[in-house]
């Protein structure tokens, strides 16, 4: 008589508000936060490091690096540019 073993449920964790963290250094600002993502029944933590630094008065260059379990899993660069205004 072979015996089947029934898949067990495990629950995912409680909602919880994110945690947040920032700093300054000069006209510099590293946020450090965890985005959580839906994955099914679950939602999955991504803690996300941020790098934010001015290039010139109209760009701001945004470095992310998307970590889970302390391993990179990816990386964003962006430069993010003020759009000149037309009359």
């Amino acid at each position: 008589m072979t015996r089947h073993r029934r898949a067990v449920r495990v629950p995912c964790p409680p909602k919880r508000k994110p945690p947040w963290r920032r700093s300054l250094a000069g006209n510099r600002l590293f946020p450090d936060y965890v985005l959580c993502t839906p994955c099914g029944d679950c939602t999955l933590d991504i803690r996300i490091d941020d790098r934010m630094y001015p290039v010139n008065p109209g760009t701001l260059r945004n470095e992310s690096r998307m970590l889970k379990f302390g391993v990179e899993v990816d990386a964003i660069l962006q430069l993010i540019g003020k759009q000149p205004q037309h009359d």
